[in-house]
């Protein structure tokens, strides 16, 4: 009876996303091939199981529980903040307004009159398991860094005026807190992330594929391929860079 309880509870809210035809930061920093997947409209194969929605539901449950804390003791931080940049749609976890701000006169010098615009750090929270917070300790995972940049290079080209980024590890067993502060990507680094969009459009257009992920070290598929929705259709259905 209960088990039936806590899965309606998460299934309730769960808010199923299909392709819609736009790269998105979770799927481009971890797999080229599922992004492709995704901005070509490909139907999926996978959906996720009842117990991934329940550990889903619980992580989101965890960061909205942190954005009202984080509103609260920060006046003026954004949450859930709309990244649209290029081919690119997301939401960023928080932007926190951070120092003073930065004085900006809107062209009329002689006014002698600044604002303070605000400047931000991006923070983007992950929660997980014991195992998930033992990896954190160690360094940011590289998916969450390369995600974390994505949106700060699209709210930079949107207009905010960012400074920093901080990716914050949350522990669904204790609450545990791990932080990382990391850079932002160079212009030159831009510039090559801006590339491979192209190529995966590219793919795109000819419909093909992008490598798989590389196996792991004993052979075995890589751990992101378990939570994909199009995992079948990669490994069973299309070819190594063809589709069916």
């Amino acid at each position: 009876m209960y088990q039936e309880i806590i899965d309606k509870m998460f299934l309730d809210k769960y808010e199923d996303r299909p392709p819609d035809g736009y790269f998105h930061p979770s799927s481009v920093s971890g797999c080229d091939r599922q992004a492709v997947y995704e901005v070509s409209g490909t139907d999926r194969t996978d959906l996720p199981d009842v117990r991934n929605i329940r550990i889903m539901g619980t992580g989101t449950d965890m960061h909205e529980r942190i954005q009202d804390r984080l509103v609260q003791a920060h006046p003026g931080t954004l949450i859930e903040v709309k990244v649209e940049w290029e081919q690119i749609r997301g939401s960023v976890d928080a932007i926190v307004p951070i120092g003073d701000g930065y004085p900006y006169n809107y062209g009329h010098p002689e006014d002698d009159v600044d604002v303070l615009m605000p400047v931000y750090e991006l923070q983007e929270f992950k929660s997980g398991g014991n195992w998930k917070m033992r990896e954190a300790q160690k360094g940011p995972d590289p998916q969450h860094v390369k995600q974390a940049r994505i949106y700060y290079a699209g709210l930079d080209h949107m207009g905010f005026l960012m400074d920093g980024i901080r990716i914050v590890y949350f522990g669904r067993e204790d609450w545990q807190v791990i932080e990382h502060e990391v850079e932002p990507w160079t212009d030159e680094q831009v510039v090559t992330f801006l590339a491979s969009l192209d190529n995966m459009l590219l793919h795109v257009e000819e419909w093909s594929l992008p490598d798989r992920l590389p196996l792991d070290s004993k052979g075995n598929r890589f751990w992101l391929c378990r939570y994909c929705n199009f995992r079948s259709r990669c490994w069973d259905l299309d070819g190594d860079n063809t589709r069916g």
